[in-house]
């Protein structure tokens, strides 16, 4: 990215807001976060259901079952997918909340820095508006913010999008070193070749 639009998005935004951008990037590793968990738990579901005597024999399983007072293993496969559902629909809700959240930072300050622009341009003598063009003036008050601002969400996405790679990456290479070699290699492939 062009560090020239950083250093003027830093001049555009003032210290507190400089601090909820903050806030929403940890926001947004929490998100990441509660991805990587929902995600996670589809495995132990489908090694329940594929295996149901090798992985009624985990300790940890035995551990659970013992602690909810669980008999069978049908029964703790049908609390495994209760426990999923209900960390997709956890997850989902805060992600529609964060996406709220985000939504209405980058709005608000748009409108706040667009209504300054506007004010500061009201405010200049009568002699600048004979030698301005009123085209420059309305495109730098109202596309040139949306620009800013429509960068500054991309930016969240981005490392909202790249926090979610980075957790299933790191699930991935702890669960099966080799399916991280294979995925990364086709990744490669796809890049190079397409």
């Amino acid at each position: 990215m062009n560090p020239i639009l950083f250093k003027k998005l830093n001049s555009i935004l003032d210290k507190g807001q400089k601090i909820r951008i903050l806030g929403l990037v940890f926001l947004i590793l929490v998100g990441g976060r509660l991805e990587t968990a929902s995600v996670s738990m589809v495995l132990p579901l489908i090694q329940a259901i594929l295996n149901q005597d090798e992985f009624a024999q985990n300790e940890y399983v035995v551990m659970i079952c013992q602690w909810f007072n669980i008999s069978d293993m049908k029964g703790f496969t049908l609390g495994l997918l209760i426990a999923l559902i209900a960390m997709f629909i956890l997850k989902n809700g805060y992600l529609v909340w964060l996406t709220y959240i985000q939504g209405k930072f980058v709005n608000n300050n748009r409108a706040r820095c667009t209504t300054n622009l506007l004010s500061q341009y009201l405010h200049r003598p009568y002699e600048f508006y004979l030698y301005a063009e009123p085209a420059q003036i309305l495109r730098t008050i109202y596309g040139d913010m949306d620009n800013v601002f429509n960068l500054l969400l991309q930016i969240m996405n981005l490392i909202a999008e790249l926090v979610v790679s980075v957790c299933l990456g790191l699930f991935l290479l702890f669960v099966d070193f080799k399916m991280i070699l294979v995925v990364v290699g086709l990744l490669l492939a796809v890049t190079i070749f397409v």
